[in-house]
């Protein structure tokens, strides 16, 4: 019986009837979502012995990890949510210490690069909570870190970076999630673009709002663990070695592929343009961005930030990119975050990822 565990209280003469009123109501709960009180993270069983305020206190530990759980798919009225693998509050112990600024055993790490199933990857690694999420257990992260990555009709792509990714990442000692940004509709692909999209949306999905963020092309793989996924004080361009161009910077201003940013920088430039419609010239105009209020570009040791690319079909340039790149300094301030319209179509929180679905045709 769900409430089996609270017949082994030992009740006072003199019961609290804040304590009655507290036991009802978890009862209830307990009883309409077949989840016991005591299965809830980080709240042991009421013991014998325990005072009055003991119990009070942790009755409030279970309401309020229920009260989130009813939430976290509700945030946004507007649109309905489907929730794959029952999405919940991810509790840590903020007593526990500090992880490590460079965990140990960190190195390069070998790909696999085979053809996977995304079905069959997205059932891996239970380490891993809904929605793509994950925070070390034995210690406190000091990265909170959302992983942004732009998306359309790349699925074996995506299954071979899943399946790189969380591995590396949990290695890393971060508190991360992915967010898999789709583009519907018929217009060419624009990738800055799903990234504000991805940027707002991913706030929305964390308690507390992250404090970083990493842009990520879906075909691209880190190679060494010690190319650790956080933001420092400058944004920073975290791809600069791609196996495509011999480990080498193609040009000192390049920001594209991986880069890094933290909340407030990307804010005040006013996120990526909206007007880069297929390929080429967005990751330029933010690196623009960022050089015109007076941002350098930080880089990791080129034998550090070395990435594979997945093979793909080159996409077909966008023949406005380079007329677009002139106006950058006049109409950044203008146009981006502030200007962004689209039509969020569904979150889906599957196990390894939150697949945020969207339509950012204009109209």
């Amino acid at each position: 019986m769900r409430l089996e565990a609270l017949k082994t209280w030992h009740v006072p003469r003199k019961v609290h009837p804040l304590l009655l009123l507290m036991m009802a109501v978890v009862g209830v709960i307990s009883f309409f979502s077949n989840i016991p009180y005591y299965e809830y993270n980080n709240v042991r069983p009421i013991e014998r012995t325990d005072t009055v305020e003991q119990r009070l206190e942790l009755l409030e530990s279970v309401l309020e990890q229920r009260k989130y759980k009813e939430s976290i798919l509700k945030y946004n009225t507007e649109t309905e949510y489907t929730d794959s693998c029952n999405a919940t509050n991810i509790v840590k112990n903020e007593s526990l210490p500090l992880c490590d600024n460079m965990p140990q055993d960190l190195g390069p790490v070998p790909v696999n690069k085979t053809e996977l199933e995304l079905e069959r990857v997205d059932t891996q690694y239970p380490e891993v909570a809904c929605g793509g999420k994950y925070s070390p257990p034995y210690c406190t992260a000091r990265h909170k870190v959302a992983i942004i990555v732009p998306f359309r009709d790349r699925k074996q792509h995506l299954a071979i970076f899943l399946n790189h990714m969380h591995p590396f990442l949990m290695k890393q000692e971060i508190d991360y999630g992915i967010f898999i940004v789709e583009q519907l509709g018929n217009a060419n692909f624009n990738r800055a673009k799903l990234f504000n999209v991805g940027f707002l949306e991913s706030e929305k999905q964390k308690v507390g709002g992250w404090q970083c963020f990493i842009f990520h092309d879906v075909d691209l793989l880190p190679l060494d663990q010690r190319n650790i996924y956080s933001c420092p004080s400058q944004p920073r361009h975290m791809s600069a070695a791609v196996d495509k161009f011999d480990f080498k910077l193609p040009y000192k201003e390049i920001f594209g592929g991986v880069s890094a940013m933290t909340k407030e920088q990307f804010t005040k430039v006013n996120g990526f343009s909206n007007e880069y419609w297929g390929w080429g010239g967005e990751d330029d105009d933010m690196s623009a961005r960022l050089r015109y209020l007076n941002y350098h570009i930080e880089r990791y040791n080129m034998s550090i930030a070395r990435y594979t690319m997945l093979d793909h079909e080159k996409s077909k340039p966008n023949p406005k990119r380079m007329s677009l790149l002139q106006t950058t300094n006049l109409i950044f301030k203008k146009q981006g975050l502030s200007t962004l319209e689209y039509e969020l179509v569904d979150i889906v929180h599957r196990h390894l990822y939150t697949h945020i679905i969207v339509n950012i045709d204009e109209r």
